[in-house]
């Protein structure tokens, strides 16, 4: 019985001791907005890029920040590079651009994915958010180049991997 009560008692202090942290969820579509997307003619000066704002209002994960590509001037050639992802402003945000659509990922810490942490062996757990949405540009050209609008995607997030 003493045993019993002793085994008890220890288990009750260790759930008790252990805090229960909140695991963030991203539950909200991403909004990206103002999408930009230049191709420059061929020549010595024209800058192809592609351009957008990017915003997060999950709870507990909210940021905004600006995204974009610049390729190299008289270059010629599209924003379109379907196999990188580029860094945004805030670099725990990157995407990359296929033409058809814009993908997005996102890393940030989650202290509650993974093994407990004490003061002695400290972790930090990363988690990556993912997702992609279709572009429906509206498209104009002149003699500088193409260039393709959209004023707002929501990105789903499809993946979560931590």
């Amino acid at each position: 019985m003493h045993l019993h009560t002793l085994i008890t008692s220890s288990l009750l202090s260790l759930t008790l001791a252990a805090p229960l942290t909140k695991r963030f969820v991203e539950s909200t579509p991403w909004r990206l907005s103002n999408i930009r997307a230049f191709t420059a003619s061929p020549g010595p000066t024209g800058v192809s890029s592609i351009t957008f704002h990017f915003c997060d209002t999950n709870a507990g994960l909210e940021l905004e920040t600006e995204c974009s590509r610049y390729l190299a001037p008289g270059s010629g050639r599209s924003p379109i590079d379907p196999d990188t992802f580029y860094p945004c402003a805030n670099n725990t945000v990157g995407f990359k651009y296929t033409g058809r659509e814009i993908v997005v990922q996102r890393t940030y810490i989650d202290p509650s994915v993974g093994s407990p942490t004490t003061a002695e062996f400290p972790a930090t757990w990363y988690v990556t958010a993912g997702g992609q949405a279709n572009t429906t540009f509206e498209v104009a050209s002149d003699e500088a180049g193409s260039w393709a609008y959209e004023r707002e995607l929501s990105v789903r997030i499809t993946t979560l991997i931590a």
